[in-house]
C-alpha cells in the first residue's frame, strides 16, 4: 500500500509468543474499518479477538491503493452483503480487488474510445462494478477514479 507501513511484531498471548503483522493505515481507512465494525451486529467478542479482527481487516486492504481501500470500505457501509452482520475481512478484500479491476477496465475502455456507460447493473454486474460507470469520464473533474490511478493504468496499458 502506498502510504502504509507493514511491520512484523511479536505478541504475547496466553503465554505463547506469536508473530503478527502490524499495518499502519491512513486515517480515513482506519476510521472506515472502525465504522464497519460498529455499524453492524456483533456476536460478542472479547477485546483480544476484536484487536486481532481489526488487524485482519487492515491486512485485507494492504497492497491496495488507499483510494481503492477507502472507496470499498465506504461502499460496504451501505451495501453490506451480510447485513445485519458486519462484512468480513474477506468481503473487504474482495470488494477492493473487484473495484481495482473495475477501475482498470474503465480506464482501458476510455482509452480505447469505447462507450463509457456500456455496463449496467441490469446486466448482472456487481453493484460496485456498475457504480464505476455512473459518473464523469476518467481524468475529468468529479470522476471517482483518482487521476493518478487513471494515469498509472493508462501507462501500464501502453507499456504492456
Amino acid at each position: 500500500m502506498g502510504d502504509g507501513i507493514m511491520a512484523n511484531a511479536l505478541v504475547a498471548h496466553q503465554g505463547a509468543i506469536t508473530a503478527t503483522k502490524a499495518v499502519a493505515l491512513p486515517a480515513a481507512i482506519s476510521s472506515g474499518i472502525l465504522d464497519l465494525w460498529v455499524s453492524f451486529v456483533s456476536q460478542g467478542q472479547d477485546p483480544d479477538d476484536k484487536k486481532r479482527a481489526l488487524r485482519v481487516y487492515g491486512e485485507a486492504v494492504a497492497g491496495f491503493d488507499p483510494a481503492i481501500a477507502e472507496f470499498a470500505i465506504n461502499w460496504l457501509k451501505l451495501h453490506n452483503p451480510r447485513n445485519p452482520y458486519r462484512p468480513t475481512a474477506q468481503d473487504v478484500h474482495e470488494h477492493c480487488r473487484r473495484l481495482e479491476r473495475s477501475w482498470r477496465n474503465a480506464v482501458e475502455k476510455f482509452l480505447k474510445g469505447e462507450p463509457w456507460r456500456c455496463i449496467t447493473q441490469g446486466m448482472g454486474m456487481n453493484l460496485i462494478e456498475a457504480a464505476v460507470y455512473d459518473g464523469p469520464l476518467p481524468l475529468q473533474p468529479g470522476c471517482m477514479i483518482p487521476d493518478r490511478l487513471a494515469k498509472a493504468y493508462g501507462v501500464e496499458r501502453k507499456t504492456a
